[in-house]
């Protein structure tokens, strides 16, 4: 599903700038 490919690439990202942040 779309809506859940976006979300989680959002999880994703956030996650991704924490880990780096």
């Amino acid at each position: 599903m779309f809506w859940e490919l976006t979300m989680r690439w959002m999880s994703n990202t956030r996650n991704s700038h924490k880990n780096r942040g």
